[in-house]
């Protein structure tokens, strides 16, 4: 359904103009390819939604370096990237183009590519086509202190590769340092207005809060692939019953 949409229009206006950096550099070239070839879909078992986000984080540093934001306000004062870059590259004016391209976009584009590409390479291997989107991309569900304990760690701690990134339906905001997925959809719902009984609705990562019950992450599958369950009006099985007796407090 529409919820568990991840492709980015924002990736598809930017693509044409993207595809005219040129470069004498293999891997950049392999990468350019790969982009041409691309659909916007920011699809787990792909290369290239990890190419283009690692060259628009690097685009956008670089606009902002230009500007010196750190230096006059923050980058609070400044748009997000799906902003900024779009309006820069695709509607920006000369004066824009002064500002935050120094002059030139082109060469913004083909030293931000080259460089976010090396770094890839040194991260994850020289085979660029078989980078996967879904490898960094992870959403970490994690008790801030108890994942850290020996042992019992791991009890609290669990993560999945999802799709989506900060331009799509189906969000997947990125770590400021990294491609984690720390802003998402942790709860959907589709309401049936004509029978509420039909209701769908999925929580990550799973019905239960309590880690060691075997329903801590029972959903957390049907949540990346954008599954869901019905809510009807009695439980098919309980589990568990809690008896609440109203008492005097002393």
């Amino acid at each position: 359904g529409m919820q568990h949409d991840a492709v980015s229009v924002t990736a598809q206006d930017l693509l044409p103009r993207l595809l005219k950096t040129s470069s004498s550099d293999a891997n950049t070239r392999t990468a350019l390819d790969l982009l041409g070839k691309w659909d916007g879909a920011m699809a787990m078992d792909r290369a290239q939604p990890l190419i283009f986000n690692a060259w628009m984080r690097a685009v956008y540093n670089a606009m902002l370096n230009a500007v010196d934001v750190g230096g006059r306000g923050g980058r609070a004062a400044v748009a997000p990237w799906e902003e900024l870059v779009p309006a820069t590259l695709l509607q920006g004016s000369a004066d824009d183009v002064e500002r935050f391209c120094r002059g030139d976009c082109d060469k913004l584009l083909a030293d931000t590519l080259r460089a976010s590409v090396a770094e890839l390479v040194a991260q994850f291997g020289p085979a660029i086509d078989s980078w996967r989107w879904g490898d960094p991309h992870v959403a970490v569900f994690a008790h801030p202190m108890l994942r850290y304990l020996p042992v019992v760690g791991p009890y609290f701690h669990v993560e999945i590769a999802t799709p989506g990134d900060d331009s799509t339906v189906d969000r997947g905001g990125l770590a400021p340092d990294g491609f984690t997925s720390v802003h998402g959809p942790a709860f959907r719902g589709v309401y049936d207005l004509a029978d509420l009984d039909r209701s769908r609705f999925v929580v990550a990562p799973g019905q239960s809060g309590h880690f060691f019950s075997r329903r801590s992450r029972n959903f957390l599958v049907r949540w990346q692939q954008g599954q869901s369950v019905t809510l009807g009006p009695a439980p098919s099985d309980t589990d568990v019953t809690l008896h609440l007796t109203p008492g005097s407090r002393s």
